[in-house]
This record gives structure tokens, C-alpha cells and sequence, in this order.
């Protein structure tokens, strides 16, 4: 009988729709590289994946996320002294992003901006460092 659930639970595994995998970049307004910034997925029901903390380019790699269908999930961004990012990004789908960070209390929010894989600086497996 257990042979039975553990071919059906491999099975579902592997017949997942895919998952969530963002590349970002941590800057600050003026440009420079934001190095030990936290970034999370978090998961319809609230439950926070493990973070990933950017380097000292503000490079990030949260690898693949496993998913079932399609549809936002919440990302954030934060370091002590800036405002969080707060936004989400979509499952199954590889996302590219430039974060801002502004400095806490002081004037525009924090934000990203979506861009292609060719305008993406950082590369896979960049800022792989993972917090619980």
C-alpha cells in the first residue's frame, strides 16, 4: 500500500505546472548596489519561504520555487535603514526585476521594475546565501 502513495505523491511532484524563480537587482536610487538585502516569496497562505540575501553587486537568485498553476505571489525586499519593497511576482514564470530601495522616510517608496533576461545584470545562482 505505502509503494502505492509514494509512486502516486512522486507522480504529483513531478507532474507540478511549475514554480516561481526571480533574478533582481538591489539598488539605490542614486544606482549603487544595496549588498545584504533580504528578499522572500511568500506563499498564498502566508507562510514565508526561506530568504536569499543579495551580494555586493545587490545581485539575487531565488531559484526555483515549486508552484501549482499560475498566479501572484507576494515578494518583498528589505534592509535595515530602507523602506521594504513590498510587490508580488507570477509563478511559473522566470521573473527579472530591478528593486529601489529608498532610504526610510524619505520621499518616493520603494519599487521594481520588470525587465528581460538580456537586461538582467545579474546572473543565475548570484546572492544564492539563504537565511531561514
Amino acid at each position: 500500500m505505502w509503494h502505492k502513495l509514494l509512486l502516486l505523491a512522486t507522480l504529483s511532484i513531478s507532474a507540478c505546472d511549475g514554480g516561481v524563480s526571480v533574478r533582481a537587482r538591489v539598488l539605490e536610487h542614486n544606482g549603487a548596489p544595496i549588498s545584504g538585502a533580504i528578499a522572500r516569496v511568500h506563499t498564498p497562505g502566508g507562510y514565508r519561504l526561506p530568504a536569499v540575501l543579495s551580494d555586493d553587486r545587490g545581485c539575487l537568485d531565488y531559484g526555483q520555487v515549486m508552484a501549482w498553476g499560475r498566479y501572484p505571489v507576494p515578494f518583498t525586499v528589505d534592509k535595515a535603514g530602507f523602506d521594504t519593497f513590498v510587490g508580488t511576482v507570477m509563478t511559473i514564470d522566470h521573473n527579472f526585476l530591478i528593486v529601489t530601495l529608498s532610504p526610510n522616510n524619505s520621499g518616493p517608496p520603494s519599487t521594481a521594475r520588470v525587465v528581460s533576461e538580456a537586461e538582467m545584470p545579474c546572473e543565475r545562482d548570484s546572492g544564492r546565501q539563504s537565511l531561514p
